[in-house]
């Protein structure tokens, strides 16, 4: 009605079946950090959401996305871990999403301490059969991409919308079903992360009126959790240098490193 136009379905269908290809590999990929080592390098997390949210439905985002999981397949048949520094020590997960500032010095810190990367919610993509959306309190929460009719395809893309990061998780009280906290657990405890950190910015309202008690809860399901108080796009809240001294505090002080 806006347009004028008729939505071209057969295009339509082409580009969802491009995405559900785009879905598929990050669950294989999401399946391999159940492992120990993870063997998952910890800049993929990134590239699989960036390219999810600029480049969803073309054929070179899956491309990129299958060289990334032949490197993985690689590193399980050799037992190595993604980090280039070879070793293992902790494995992390972001509740919320990362830090980019400053040349990605945060994901060298990690790749320079043997820190896995367990991923965010913004990696996660909740397909039905994503390792993470059989857990206890997330039942009914993925989905799957129908290419059958014009109908399933609408629904699909609905679908698709209604499990994006925020609005699948932070779009209400934190702690009720299928939301902030059970999501949270039932990753963390999928890929055995060894501590929990949340990181935003300012702008985030939702999760700064609730993250005190999420992470009292999830201190309370056994998993020691860091709050940053930077802005994960500009250093000027704070500083690279302030946020490396607390995170190397906070992983001294809990016996993480």
């Amino acid at each position: 009605m806006q347009t004028h136009k008729k939505l071209n379905y057969v295009l339509l269908r082409e580009i969802l079946k491009e995405v559900q290809q785009q879905h598929a590999i990050p669950r294989d990929i999401a399946d391999m950090p159940m492992m120990v080592p993870c063997p998952v390098p910890p800049i993929y997390n990134m590239i699989i959401y960036a390219g999810r949210f600029i480049c969803s439905g073309m054929p070179e985002y899956t491309r990129a996305l299958e060289s990334m999981r032949d490197t993985v397949r690689k590193n399980v048949e050799m037992g190595l871990p993604g980090l280039r520094s070879g070793k293992e020590k902790r494995r992390l997960y972001l509740c919320y999403i990362d830090h980019y500032t400053v040349d990605m010095n945060f994901w060298n810190w990690l790749d320079d301490h043997g820190i896995s990367h367990m991923g965010s919610i913004l990696s996660k993509t909740f397909h039905q059969d994503a390792p993470y959306t059989q857990a206890k309190g997330l039942e009914g929460s993925s989905y799957v991409i129908n290419t059958d009719s014009p109908e399933s395809m609408m629904i699909s893309i609905a679908q698709l919308n209604a499990r994006l990061p925020m609005v699948r998780s932070i779009r209400g009280p934190y702690d009720q079903p299928n939301m902030w906290l059970e999501e949270s657990l039932a990753i963390a405890r999928t890929f055995q992360a060894d501590c929990i950190i949340y990181n935003g910015t300012p702008g985030c309202r939702n999760t700064w009126g609730m993250v005190k008690p999420f992470a009292r809860d999830m201190e309370r399901n056994g998993f020691p959790t860091h709050i940053l108080y930077d802005d994960a796009f500009d250093d000027r809240v704070e500083s690279w240098e302030a946020t490396k001294e607390r995170l190397e505090e906070f992983f001294t002080v809990r016996g993480l490193l």
